[in-house]
């Protein structure tokens, strides 16, 4: 019986020194961070504990992966006329997410990530899923970089939705979709996709039924691309260069302009100012 009260009373205090007696030392601290759930103000409270398992790549957030941790959902709902079937709803799916510091234990960066957009008549007479999408945006965009355009210049809206953040060529890399009335959906547009991969891609309202791209090809040179939509396709029409070039230890400053004559872009203007220096 003594034996079994000794048994009993260490057990107890081995039971008392990993429990009670180091609770303090064990208490895990919090790090805090404003979030955006949908169109409200949330926190994210998350452990410094676990923040190295929280902290990723951003060529694994690209890919999806999401800590539950440290994303919120996104809802976001606009409304627009569309021709023939009236008022409709387009919402955007997707989440918000907070990429980590694992260095410094803190937010480097607010993200979010559309991935997929639903459009329906409020009359419900029409429907369309678009899905499989994988964006990346500062939460500075508005609208989470959704946007509501004519680029085929036929009185229909068209959409777009940017993909991520340019670089230095001043590029926006973007998804569209333009309206076909035969098929009643919005059809996925890749050549302007591609365009805007390597240019900013913007209406030209001073010209008439044009789209305009500009790329900077380096410091003080850039390219100026206007198409105009065509049996389907959006045709190069005009295209403007400005670059420097260095001639017997001069620098000049080059333009060139070409334009669609006859079926063939041909060189109408060639100018080389120097530049005094």
């Amino acid at each position: 019986m003594f034996n079994f009260k000794i048994c009993f009373l260490a057990l107890a205090l081995f039971i008392f020194s990993i429990t009670g007696c180091s609770t303090k030392e064990t208490e895990i601290p919090t790090v805090k961070s404003d979030a955006i759930n949908a169109d409200t103000t949330s926190m994210i409270i998350t452990s410094k504990a676990n923040i190295h398992d929280l902290a990723w790549a951003k060529s694994e957030f690209a890919k999806g992966y999401l800590e539950p941790d440290v994303i919120y959902p996104i809802s976001h709902i606009m409304i627009r006329d569309i021709k023939s079937i009236g008022e409709c709803e387009f919402v955007l799916h997707g989440f918000y997410g907070a990429e980590l510091n694992d260095g410094t234990e803190t937010y480097i960066g607010k993200y979010n990530m559309i991935n997929s957009i639903e459009i329906r008549a409020i009359s419900g007479e029409f429907y369309q899923l678009i899905d499989g999408l994988s964006t990346q945006l500062n939460v500075n965009f508005e609208n989470y970089g959704f946007a509501f355009d004519d680029w085929n210049s036929d009185e229909f809206i068209d959409i777009r939705l940017h993909m991520c953040e340019g670089g230095s060529m001043r590029n926006e890399p973007s998804l569209f979709w333009l309206w076909d009335g035969n098929q009643s959906k919005f059809i996925q547009n890749e050549q302007l996709e591609e365009i805007s991969s390597y240019s900013s891609l913007h209406l030209a309202p001073e010209e008439d039924k044009r789209i305009r791209s500009f790329t900077r090809t380096g410091a003080g040179e850039y390219s100026l691309s206007y198409y105009e939509y065509n049996d389907g396709e959006f045709v190069l029409v005009e295209n403007k260069e400005i670059f420097f070039e260095k001639q017997d230890n001069a620098l000049y400053q080059v333009e060139k302009v070409s334009k669609l004559i006859d079926g063939t872009m041909k060189m109408v203007n060639h100018t080389k100012t120097k530049i005094e220096q």
